[in-house]
């Protein structure tokens, strides 16, 4: 889960740019077929983004965001150790900025 608040600068415009801070979880590892303990890692986050609103209704909104997660020092050192053991594969590292999309649907009074 992760939790946090978005601020809308300029909410009366039909471009808003927003700012978002939160925390929650924002990373983990999964070793396939291993007696690994698979973890996931809670931190801080901080996005920017705009908000694209509707012309029929303002309270829909077409939202985009860059995400900056500040990943624990836990993770970074457990995924170090992994990257270090000739016995596992990484498929997959995480990525230093987040892309996130997404539709506001709200109601008309």
């Amino acid at each position: 889960f992760t939790g946090g608040v978005v601020v809308r600068f300029l909410p009366s415009k039909k471009i808003t740019p927003t700012a978002s801070l939160m925390y929650g979880y924002n990373a983990s590892i999964i070793v396939f077929n291993s007696p690994y303990n698979n973890k996931t890692y809670a931190g801080p986050s901080i996005g920017f983004g705009l908000e694209n609103k509707s012309r029929q209704n303002s309270k829909n909104a077409f939202h985009a965001k860059l995400i900056i997660p500040f990943r624990s020092k836990e993770f970074e050192n457990d995924l170090a150790k992994l990257k270090n053991n000739s016995n596992v594969k990484i498929l997959s590292q995480p990525l230093p900025i987040l892309i996130s999309m997404g539709y506001h649907f709200g109601f008309k009074k």
